[in-house]
């Protein structure tokens, strides 16, 4: 399909659809032996695993397009960056959630340092508050003036 221009195959995921679909693929196979090879049994079963595929591919995007527009809100503060807006789409759609750096190193894929300095830069903006868990170690909520902070800038 990928020679033949179809571009978005490439992005289709099928290791996962055939994992969880196995007995269907082994009978599809065995059909197609015990069938004097008859290959639309076999046929059939990818068009399905495809389609299935393609559903996947697009509930991802659309996913990832509502997180983008959620955190347009506030891409809309001009001293922040986009993992920071990331951060605060985070925080304000679960309020009892509990940041930590690892956490943030992760899923942005960044430094510790930078991890540090996003979460202490939205503290120092009173959007995140710091809880020591211990000597060293900080992890960081939501703080309670969070409401003013976003009417302050005006979102």
């Amino acid at each position: 399909m990928l020679k033949k221009g179809y571009w978005l195959t490439e992005y289709l995921s099928i290791s996962r659809i055939i994992k969880d679909t196995k007995n269907q693929y082994e009978k599809a196979f065995l059909y197609t032996e015990s069938d004097e090879n008859d290959m639309s049994y076999f046929i059939t079963y990818q068009i399905k695993t495809i389609e299935k595929a393609f559903e996947a591919l697009k509930q991802y995007i659309n996913r990832k397009q509502k997180e983008i527009f959620q955190a347009a809100r506030f891409m809309k503060i001009h001293i922040i960056n986009e993992r920071m807006a990331q951060i605060l789409k985070i925080i304000h759609e679960d309020s009892d959630r509990i940041l930590s750096t690892k956490e943030i190193e992760a899923r942005f894929n960044i430094s510790n340092f930078t991890a540090r300095a996003d979460l202490k830069t939205l503290v120092s903006l009173g959007f995140l508050e710091v809880i020591q868990v211990n000597k060293k170690k900080q992890n960081f909520i939501k703080a309670k003036e969070f409401k003013k902070v976003i009417k302050k800038f005006n979102l």
